[in-house]
């Protein structure tokens, strides 16, 4: 989560106005002798002396101050590499030639939160916002705030008090940062976003909080279990000797029990075993009683057939020799007519004899 929509501002260090360079005019009003006048040779070495210790005296400023100054680009230039630990190096040098600038500490400070080290950075930007300065003044505000709330994120998940503490820190510091510039745009994005922070971490403090009440149950709990246990090791004992009685009753129980549950398994088994065989025998009794019934129907059939022919050839017999007596029977009668016809009515004389005229009757077939 990036902490504010600009990048950290880097106020380039252009110099404390130092003293101008002294010209040989500044050196009017000491009252010397011309060296070659007074002492010849060795007046005129002491003399030459004397005039480069003099110089380098009156340069010392001018050199202090282009160091400084050295040293600060330098800085810059690391510092935009994303250098940051060789930034520090110059930074911390030209803060040592120049212990009271305002900027320096700010340029230190923010290369120090670059690079992750937020209690030094806090303070270095601290010296830089008690500074009179405006412009350094709003930029180490803004900074403070931004390092306050890294602070702060990094403690979430330790210490929710202290991250709370912080942020609420971070927005003063957002504050004081508007109050010089209202229409900073960016303190004010990151104000309202670390107040939705600040209720995020309030909530999860709430959560927090519960769940310490759900472990101090808990915890409670397990110490009135571990009495509840020291108190049982103490009656241990007895109750190993109870428990022994009662585990060889138990055991004795279950082995009757056990004893009864096989005898009562071996019953059922023969009692089911008894109720199989029963039950083949008696569909073995059916299935005979069926055969013996299906055997029976077939002989009544195979008898009910026979008798049936019986009759059907007894009939065609009788038929048979009904037609035969018949047959005999009308011979015989024409012959018995004949015989009396010959016998009472026939003429003495010959006749001519015409027999009977037999019916023609379809003859019946017995076969």
């Amino acid at each position: 989560m990036s902490c504010g929509k600009r990048e950290w501002k880097n106020i380039v260090f252009h110099g404390r106005r130092m003293t101008p360079i002294p010209t040989s005019s500044a050196l009017r009003g000491y009252s010397y002798k011309h060296p070659l006048c007074a002492c010849g040779v060795a007046g005129l070495r002491k003399t030459i002396f004397f005039h480069s210790l003099l110089a380098t005296f009156m340069m010392l400023p001018f050199l202090a101050w282009a160091s400084v100054e050295g040293d600060v680009n330098k800085a810059n230039d690391l510092y935009k590499q994303g250098k940051f630990d060789d930034s520090l190096k110059f930074y911390q040098e030209a803060l040592d030639h120049d212990a009271k600038s305002p900027v320096i500490p700010y340029d230190l400070g923010t290369a120090l939160y670059k690079k992750g080290d937020y209690v030094k950075a806090r303070e270095y930007l601290q010296k830089a916002a008690d500074d009179k300065s405006l412009k350094v003044k709003t930029q180490a505000e803004y900074n403070l705030g931004n390092v306050l709330y890294k602070t702060g994120i990094q403690k979430e998940n330790t210490n929710v008090d202290e991250a709370i503490s912080n942020l609420e820190d971070a927005l003063g510091h957002y504050g004081q940062a508007l109050a010089q510039e209202p229409q900073d745009q960016d303190a004010k994005s990151n104000e309202d976003f670390v107040k939705k922070e600040i209720e995020r971490l309030k909530k999860k403090k709430q959560e927090q909080q519960k769940q310490n009440q759900q472990q101090q149950k808990q915890n409670k709990q397990q110490q009135q279990d571990q009495k509840q246990q020291q108190q049982d090791q103490q009656k241990q004992p007895q109750q190993k000797q109870d428990q022994k009685n009662q585990e060889k009753d138990q055991q004795k129980q279950d082995q009757k029990q056990q004893e009864k549950d096989q005898q009562k398994q071996n019953d059922q088994q023969n009692q089911q075993s008894q109720q199989d065989q029963q039950k083949q025998q008696d569909q073995q009794k059916q299935q005979d009683q069926q055969k013996q019934q299906d055997q029976q129907n077939q002989q009544d059939q195979q008898k009910q057939q026979d008798q049936q022919k019986q009759q059907d050839q007894q009939k065609q017999q009788d038929q048979q020799n009904q037609q035969e007596s018949q047959k005999d029977l009308d011979r015989k009668e024409a012959q018995d007519l004949l015989k009396e016809y010959q016998d009472n009515e026939e003429p003495k004389k010959l006749l001519n004899f015409a027999p009977k005229k037999i019916d023609d009757r379809p003859v019946l077939k017995d076969w």
